[in-house]
C-alpha cells in the first residue's frame, strides 16, 4: 500500500491532496478559511443517523457530530477527524485543514472482526463479549441479546455497531459487500440486484490503458458495455 503526504507537511512541487471521507462533513473553524466553508460539503442523513444511533446516550453521537439529526449543511458536522491540527482560526488567511487521518489498523475494528466469525461460527456467547468490548468502550450498555433469532439479532447487531464505529473510515461498503447486505435496502439506499451483484457490480472498473498493458487482464461482465 501506498501513504500519501499529507497537504499540510508538502514542502516541494504542486502537491495532490488526497483528503480522508470525514473531510467532507465539517465546516468553519474545523475547515479555513471561514468565507469559502461556511457549510459541510455534505450532510449524512437523518434516516441513516437513526439507524446508526438509536439510543443517544451513545458516547459517540454528541462527541463525533454537531446537530446529529439536522439536514442543514451550516450546523451539521461529522467531528471525528476535525481535532486532529490545532488551527488558529484569528487568522483569516490560515487556509490549513484537520490533518489527514489515513488509518492502517484500528484495534475496534479487529475487535468487531472476531465478533463477526463467531456469530458465523454459533459461538454467540463469546461473539456478544466482544461486541460488548467495544460497547462498553462508548459508554453503552451490553448488548440486550435476541429478540427473535439469536444468531441472525447479533449478527445484525455486530454489523450497525461497526458502521458506527468505523464511521467515516472507509470500511463500511466492504462490509456490506462482504456480507451480502448490498442486496437488502434495510442496510443501504442504493442495494444491488442479485444479478449485478453476480456480474460484479461492486467491483471497481479497470481503465482500459490496463487493459491494453495487459491483455490477460479481463472485466468482470458488469463493465462490459453500458455497465449496467
Amino acid at each position: 500500500f501506498e501513504l500519501y503526504s499529507p497537504f499540510n507537511y508538502t514542502t516541494s512541487g504542486n502537491p495532490i491532496r488526497y483528503a480522508p471521507i470525514g473531510e467532507t462533513f465539517i465546516h468553519f473553524p474545523y475547515r479555513l478559511p471561514e468565507y469559502d466553508w461556511r457549510q459541510s460539503p455534505a450532510v449524512i442523513t437523518e434516516a441513516y443517523m437513526m439507524k446508526l444511533f438509536p439510543d443517544v446516550t451513545d458516547g459517540r453521537y454528541a462527541r463525533w457530530f454537531d446537530s446529529p439529526m439536522d439536514q442543514n449543511s451550516s450546523t451539521f458536522q461529522m467531528k471525528k477527524f476535525a481535532g486532529n491540527t490545532i488551527i488558529d482560526s484569528s487568522d483569516p488567511f490560515n487556509i490549513r485543514n484537520p490533518e489527514s487521518s489515513y488509518l492502517l489498523m484500528r484495534y475496534s475494528d479487529i475487535i468487531l472482526l472476531r465478533a463477526e466469525a463467531l456469530a458465523e461460527l454459533e459461538r454467540v456467547s463469546e461473539a456478544a463479549d466482544a461486541l460488548n468490548e467495544v460497547r462498553k468502550l462508548r459508554l453503552l450498555t451490553e448488548w440486550p441479546g435476541a429478540t427473535g433469532d439469536t444468531q441472525t439479532d447479533i449478527k445484525k447487531d455486530i454489523f450497525w455497531e461497526r458502521a458506527k464505529e468505523l464511521i467515516g473510515e472507509g470500511t463500511h461498503y466492504f462490509d456490506l459487500v462482504r456480507t451480502k447486505r448490498v442486496l437488502n435496502r434495510e442496510f443501504t439506499d442504493n442495494p444491488l440486484t442479485p444479478d449485478k451483484f453476480n456480474r460484479g457490480a461492486w467491483t471497481w472498473p479497470i481503465n482500459p490503458d490496463a487493459l491494453a498493458n495487459n491483455q490477460r487482464m479481463v472485466l468482470n461482465t458488469y463493465w462490459i458495455g453500458t455497465g449496467f
